[in-house]
């Protein structure tokens, strides 16, 4: 087990080790880390031989770093295989909620039956697992210049104050035993808004830390805009958010969680978008991640109205907002399906939409806050989400009416949709013709066959 600690001064690094076995360092023989700053990054290798040399690259781009802790530790293989396996079943699609017991049986089966070894295929898998951190460009670069430059040519919050009919966008924010620190900053955040005609409904969740109803409690009396309402009894996201649509008046509602922040021009981009198509039912903008230090990173820029992309991950995600006759048509958001309410919210509603009627922002208007333990920050952090996001599909799917079943995705909080394609598309010919053949076998296992339509 190689462990690795390092402080840098980047949103996200990547450590990466090398192994001469007597050919030089090589990409094939090598493994990176991904590294958050101040914690210890563990992974398990596998030496096939005592290696010559070892070449350690603490990061991939120029930053200020000190090496924590470094060490390798060597393993007994039941010991081994016992975390190899349990981080399968934390985090490999294949084997998620898997036993590890399980996880290694599969392995096993799946190395007879490929005649492979079965101890490379479960390292092969084992490094799906991790995911690289850095950004190929300069995120903080962009920030400074093409984004700085947009930002600049927006017109000013009057102009919008004063668009007949304006819209009153109501922000809807479940909260619970959130860090005051950051509680205050997601709030500071909305009062900083360039467009004005807001409203913010905001529904504790029956919170056991006395000082977050006195900061709400603050809150509401500094600005007539911002409305709250205790709950008595914990009931979970879904139903404080439920309380919080109750407060709304607005036309449209906006979704926010109780330790992110909206960009100061957020609301101003998304009724702009409202005064040129006033038929919109669903806007959603793209977004980024901010850590514990206020620095942005890991951008989201998003496609434009894509329903088959929805129904394998919920790629909308944040900023989201929707007409608020809309949601109250649907029933709002479904209890049981915490962690994954969103997104099932926005399948109930699909029905309703399309590319008339939803419009895509192309600008990072909301900072979605990545902490320790939280789901930006590590996408196995809530585990029922997983559940609750393949219930929300499997439920769009037969409320539909449509011949499929959901399935686990690739990546965490991803789901593979499966047509049920009982019969070839082309009936005899499909029989007959072998390329035909092919193609509807392609078409049965969910994937696209490029190479094999363009021979038609």
């Amino acid at each position: 087990m190689v462990e690795l600690g390092l402080k840098h001064n980047q949103s996200s690094a990547d450590s990466k080790l090398y192994f001469d076995y007597g050919d030089g360092f090589t990409e094939q023989d090598s493994i990176f880390l991904p590294i958050k700053s101040g914690r210890v990054s563990k992974r398990l290798i596998y030496l096939e031989q005592r290696p010559n040399a070892l070449r350690f690259d603490p990061m991939e781009s120029e930053g200020l770093f000190t090496i924590q802790h470094f060490q390798f530790v060597k393993l007994l293989p039941q010991f081994a295989y016992d975390r190899l396996a349990q981080r399968l079943a934390n985090m490999h699609y294949k084997f998620r909620s898997r036993g590890k017991a399980k996880v290694l049986q599969l392995i096993r089966e799946e190395a007879r039956d490929s005649g492979r070894n079965w101890r490379n295929l479960a390292l092969q898998h084992y490094a799906r697992t991790f995911v690289k951190r850095k950004q190929t460009s300069d995120y903080s670069e962009w920030i400074r210049t093409v984004e700085a430059k947009r930002v600049a040519s927006y017109p000013g919050s009057l102009d919008f104050d004063k668009v007949s009919g304006r819209p009153l966008i109501s922000i809807i924010l479940p909260t619970y035993n959130t860090d005051i620190e950051l509680l205050s900053s997601c709030i500071d955040s909305v009062l900083a808004q360039s467009y004005s005609h807001w409203e913010l409904c905001i529904a504790d969740d029956a919170s056991c830390l006395a000082q977050v109803k006195s900061c709400l409690e603050k809150y509401e009396k500094l600005d007539q805009r911002i409305k709250v309402v205790f709950r008595t009894e914990n009931g979970h996201i879904s139903a404080a958010s439920n309380s919080a649509l109750s407060l709304a008046n607005g036309e449209y509602v906006a979704l926010l969680d109780h330790d992110d922040t909206l960009a100061p021009f957020a609301l101003q981009r998304v009724v702009q978008s409202i005064v040129d198509n006033p038929q919109l039912q669903l806007l959603y903008s793209d977004e980024d991640k901010i850590d514990e230090q206020g620095v942005r990173f890991d951008p989201h820029f998003k496609p434009g109205w894509n329903p088959d992309l929805l129904l394998s991950q919920n790629y909308i995600c944040h900023l989201t907002v929707l007409h608020r006759a809309l949601v109250e048509r649907i029933g709002g958001f479904r209890a049981g399906l915490e962690g994954s309410q969103d997104h099932d919210l926005l399948l109930r509603c699909m029905p309703y939409l399309n590319q008339e009627n939803v419009a895509h922002i192309p600008e990072v208007l909301y900072h979605w806050r990545a902490i320790s333990g939280s789901t930006a920050q590590e996408s196995c952090a809530k585990g029922y989400a997983v559940s609750a996001g393949l219930r929300a599909v499997s439920d769009y799917l037969e409320s539909e009416g449509l011949k499929a079943r959901a399935l686990p995705g690739i990546a965490p909080n991803s789901y593979r949709v499966r047509w049920d394609i009982s019969e070839p598309p082309f009936g005899k010919l499909a029989h007959s013709n072998p390329r035909w053949l092919g193609y509807t076998e392609a078409l049965r296992g969910g994937y696209p066959c490029p190479n094999m339509l363009s021979q038609f």
